[in-house]
């Protein structure tokens, strides 16, 4: 087991966990990217973006992180 690491027997009942996170993508310029996550657990877990790692609320741009400028590289997070 790695430093920091927990077995997964040691985790209390309801523990959150990633179900799925969002993957390594290469976009071009003028193409749409889809990123899913999500999370299960008891209470089900809060999601929340980061963009660059600043939070970001995908439900005031409906659900979308804005464009980039060409060569521009940014990292979205969940």
């Amino acid at each position: 087991m790695a430093f920091g690491a927990v077995s997964e027997d040691l985790l209390p009942p309801g523990f959150p966990n990633i179900d799925m996170g969002p993957q390594l993508k290469v976009v071009e310029r003028t193409r749409t990217a889809t990123m899913l996550c999500a999370a299960s657990g008891n209470p089900d877990p809060e999601i929340t973006w980061y963009k660059d790692f600043l939070p970001i609320d995908p439900s005031a741009s409906n659900g979308r992180i804005k464009q980039l400028r060409s060569g521009k590289e940014s990292r979205a997070l969940c």
